[in-house]
């Protein structure tokens, strides 16, 4: 049996993260504010066992007691493998840095890089002396190597999660059975936030014109395609711990 934790499976690069992953030898716990009816469709139809997690992820002091939910349903005894999947992220607030308000910034980096290494840290605690295959994953973004106007929160939130990477990835390496801890950038991806850039004020964002161009000439990557590919890298044995990785080369 393998399990996934896989956060943000409400719509988008998630859902199809999760419908991937779906199948008679398999356990998806799907975290997410909301629930999915057609991931729960797609579980049925795959034989897969699908465990819905209604969590808030900018709730941080939650995150362990989830954790010890999730994981009191995970049997390491006979299992072959453990995955981490963080995907969820917010894109607000957008603008110069100046305008962006406390309150919204920090729940910003609660969701985009708090959450997500306060699951990793967990998820490593929790699975050691697991002699089977551990692997975290997190769900990158071109902006955490390219500042974009108006983006000082994503740009930061994204960059943070890489640099963690590398750094796990350094402290994993000498570890006996090492979690395989990398980042992916899932490329331009036709999602909820990809139409929410596109709503945004000129003088919020500059590079806004780009992004509708994108649209329409359709260059937006499906994001269920994107999901599955995101999905296949979890066992590909040439990924090493602490590398950062694209949906591009796949």
């Amino acid at each position: 049996m393998r399990y996934y934790i896989v956060t943000g499976t409400s719509r988008g690069i998630g859902e199809g993260i999760a419908r991937a992953l779906l199948n008679d030898t398999s356990v998806v716990f799907s975290i997410a504010r909301n629930g999915n009816a057609g991931l729960e469709e797609a579980s049925r139809e795959a034989g897969g066992r699908l465990e819905y997690i209604e969590c808030d992820l900018s709730h941080t002091e939650s995150l362990d007691k989830m954790l010890d939910n999730i994981f009191s349903k995970i049997d390491l005894s006979c299992a072959e493998g453990v995955y981490l999947v963080n995907n969820a992220g917010v894109l607000t607030p957008v603008g110069p840095a100046e305008t962006n308000g406390l309150e919204e910034t920090e729940h910003h980096l609660r969701v985009n890089l708090l959450a997500p290494m306060r699951l990793t840290a967990g998820f490593i605690a929790r699975t050691a002396g697991f002699s089977g295959r551990r692997v975290v994953a997190h769900v990158s973004s071109g902006a955490a190597k390219h500042p974009y106007f108006g983006w000082s929160c994503y740009c930061t939130g994204k960059a943070g999660l890489e640099m963690f990477t590398r750094v796990v990835g350094a402290e994993q390496e000498s570890a006996g059975n090492p979690v395989i801890v990398y980042t992916i950038d899932p490329g331009i991806v036709d999602t909820f936030m990809q139409a929410q850039i596109r709503a945004l004020d000129d003088g919020q964002f500059r590079d806004k014109s780009k992004f509708v161009r994108y649209q329409e000439m359709g260059y937006l990557a499906d994001r269920l395609e994107t999901g599955r590919k995101i999905a296949g890298t979890l066992d590909d044995p040439e990924i090493s711990t602490g590398d950062s990785i694209s949906v591009r080369d796949r």
